[in-house]
């Protein structure tokens, strides 16, 4: 194995201990480290050669691969490992004498810890030992073109798996690595400005430090060259990645259509891609075309052989997929549909939190359960802890109290004992906040204390006029975040006459609404005259569409068909209303009629079932995506 590093205690010896066992030989070039580098290798049995940085990446890789002796050579990073249990795919690899080199699958974290969002691509890093195989350029150096200028070379794709951390937030910050490769790039586009694989490599780095204007001046061009068929060695750039990135840029520039058409000519293209499919069903799903998002999502859930230069963002064609196919039916109003495609989502993946999101809402809303606690049956030993109690607070906003308790005899017993008096005491506070007190005196240096003591405190001083208390770590200036916690808080409790309080005394520092509008699905079951006081004070407030669609079908399923009436008429006339807003408005005249007109004349009015009616005017309270 060959290697070059600077600086790499941190990360070398995971590395090195991937291929203890696998390789015949290690060789590190050191660029300068001023830790334990050195020693760290020298401990693992490494050959080590020192040599200054150059600001050459393939300049220093040459050199280790000089150094090299046995037949095959196997190119790693420190920030990478081979992944476990491939020891016997390796030597069944290197075994064949037909084969030139392998591209192998590089699986690359992003974000800010492993085992989240990855990006998977592939490069030829297992190679015979030959001096005319030499990596070139200075930085994104490759050996794949020395190779396939041999007479009769042969590269065949591997399923050999590296792991890489060097794109995690917190080693991007340690080693800089956005002003160093910006200056290697900067200096090669200067000695060859028409290389497409260096431009492609700039506009790579603009685009991660969100310099969309300017990666777009080199995205587009390529695009262009690409579709024109001009060619630079084997062309190797991955298509599809520029084309996403380039619709995103435009996308974060106001430029949608422009991003839309780009989306439409590469399709023609490669039909099948499953990440390029599962943008465009997100854009179909953002202008509210269901219908042709999930035409698309089924196409992207296919497996297909990628090209060896495509690059795969983790989900696509799995749970990224089945949680955009839950967004698409929930807007055609397929809510068993929507719960089981978002169960699915986190089958594959049980820590991915927008589809939880989702997927609560809906169990805990519109009462989808049976997906939910379907998945929880099959998957609750891999949800992680963080995970169950985000789900655990979701469903104490549930109007169905069930569901919480429900949701609670499920709950791993190491996630139930760290939370239970806090869980009990939010419980009792529904019915006797001195008794809830009493249970939370048992709560020792617990975060969430301090919160529920402060809702228990608001709650007993609700009969008082006026009587509103400070919130925890009151500073002078009540932000929207801790005005909306205070609001969860109470509303956890159901706590409706302190809110109300609340938001008739209080108002956040910025101009938002005082009404709980980020939640109104909590309130689906408050007194109305509770929501009365809601709605008026949201009146003052200029709202999107969505939120004054929500706020006349929370009025309406409260009975109060006049104020709902008038929320949903002034919804409905925005461009953005929600698509069922013209049906909640035609129900509620129709509900509003038979409530005010004699029985004789109501009768004549077409039959409403009451359920269907509940479950509109439910599914309006839930936020939209």
């Amino acid at each position: 194995m060959c290697m070059i590093v600077r600086d790499e205690e941190q990360r070398l010896p995971a590395c090195l201990e991937s291929v203890r066992k696998i390789v015949g030989e290690v060789v590190i070039v050191d660029t300068g480290s001023s830790d334990h580098t050195v020693r760290i290798a020298l401990g693992y049995g490494a050959r080590v050669a020192s040599a200054p940085w150059k600001n050459d990446f393939a300049l220093a890789r040459n050199r280790a691969l000089a150094m090299a002796t046995n037949p095959w050579i196997l190119c790693l990073d420190a920030d990478e490992r081979i992944a476990p249990e491939q020891g016997g795919y390796l030597r069944a690899l290197t075994s064949r004498t037909d084969v030139h080199g392998y591209t192998v699958q590089i699986k690359s974290f992003i974000g800010d810890a492993p085992g989240g969002e990855s990006m998977t691509d592939e490069a030829c890093r297992l190679f015979r030992n030959d001096p005319r195989i030499r990596f070139d350029r200075p930085i994104h150096e490759q050996a794949l073109p020395s190779i396939l200028a041999l007479p009769d070379a042969r590269v065949l794709r591997s399923r050999l798996l590296v792991l890489h951390e060097g794109y995690l937030n917190p080693v991007l910050r340690e080693k800089n690595k956005t002003a160093r490769n910006t200056a290697i790039i900067r200096e090669a586009l200067r000695k060859s400005p028409d290389d497409p694989e260096i431009r492609y490599a700039y506009a790579v780095e603009l685009y991660q430090q969100q310099r969309y204007e300017d990666a777009l001046g080199y995205l587009l061009p390529l695009l262009g060259e690409r579709q024109e068929g001009q060619r630079h060695r084997d062309w190797a750039l991955p298509m599809a990645d520029m084309t996403l990135k380039a619709a995103y840029a435009l996308k974060q520039l106001g430029r949608a259509n422009e991003a839309w058409s780009l989306l439409e000519q590469i399709q023609a293209r490669e039909p099948d891609h499953p990440e390029l499919l599962d943008f465009a069903a997100g854009e179909r799903i953002e202008r509210r075309q269901p219908t042709q998002a999930l035409m698309m999502l089924n196409r992207a859930s296919k497996p297909i052989d990628h090209s060896p230069s495509s690059r795969a963002l983790s989900g696509s064609g799995t749970y990224r997929s089945a949680h955009l196919a839950g967004m698409a039916h929930e807007l055609l109003r397929n809510y068993g549909d929507a719960a089981s495609n978002y169960a699915a989502a986190l089958m594959h993946r049980p820590d991915y939190a927008p589809a939880w999101s989702r997927l609560s809402l809906l169990a805990a809303v519109l009462g989808q359960e049976q997906p939910l606690m379907g998945l929880l049956a099959a998957r609750s030993a891999f949800i992680p802890p963080r995970q169950w109690m985000t789900l655990l607070q979701e469903s104490l906003f549930a109007p169905d109290h069930g569901l919480a308790e429900r949701l609670w005899e499920l709950a791993p017993d190491a996630v139930r004992s760290r939370h239970a008096v806090i869980w009990s005491a939010i419980a009792l506070a529904r019915q006797d906040a001195d008794l809830a007190q009493r249970e939370l005196a048992h709560a020792h240096d617990l975060p969430e204390r301090q919160w529920v003591d402060w809702g228990l405190g608001a709650k007993s001083m609700s009969a008082e006029p006026n009587a509103v208390i400070a919130p925890p770590d009151f500073a002078g200036t009540l932000t929207e975040p801790v005005y909306r916690r205070c609001q969860d808080v109470l509303l956890q409790m159901r706590a409706w006459e302190a809110l109300a309080i609340w938001m008739e005394t209080i108002a956040p520092a910025s101009s938002s609404p005082q009404a709980p509008v980020h939640r109104l699905y909590a309130c689906l079951d408050a007194p109305s005259r509770f929501i009365r006081t809601l709605l008026q004070c949201a009146q003052p407030t200029s709202l999107p569409a969505s939120v004054e669609a929500s706020l006349g079908a929370l009025a309406a399923h409260a009975g109060l068909y006049k104020e709902g009436m008038a929320w949903l008429e002034r919804a409905n006339r925005m461009d953005a209303a929600p698509p069922d807003t013209a049906a909640a408005l035609a129900l509620t005249h129709s509900l509003l009629a038979q409530h005010i007109l004699p029985p004789r004349m109501a009768n004549t009015i077409r039959h409403i079932d009451r359920d269907d009616a509940r479950l509109l005017y439910r599914s309006l309270t839930i936020p939209l995506f």
